[in-house]
């Protein structure tokens, strides 16, 4: 979407097959929201060091779907989440 698309008020392009609501700005925010109260406001680090880390994975991902958010865009909300809380190291930051 171009300047000009704005300009002129035309809608956004949707990639064809995917979901309008995983692009929108404030379905991505809501979603950080919430994966940043599961990760730091619900003791995710005592629930990783009592169950071990792969069950606490598989908890934090069926959270996330009970979020709404895609299954595709777990990880990306992972890091955003992460970054915006202040663990901004290299490894956690997206390629690009």
């Amino acid at each position: 979407m171009g300047w000009l698309d704005v300009l002129r008020g035309r809608p956004p392009s949707i990639r064809p097959g995917h979901d309008p609501g995983v692009y929108a700005a404030q379905a991505v925010i809501r979603h950080t929201d919430g994966v940043s109260n599961l990760l730091y406001h619900q003791a995710y680090a005592e629930r990783c060091h009592r169950d071990g880390q792969t069950a606490c994975s598989a908890w934090l991902h069926e959270q996330m779907d009970d979020l709404g958010a895609d299954r595709t865009q777990h990880e990306r909300l992972i890091i955003l989440a992460k970054y915006r809380n202040g663990d901004r190291s290299f490894r956690d930051l997206p390629k690009s």
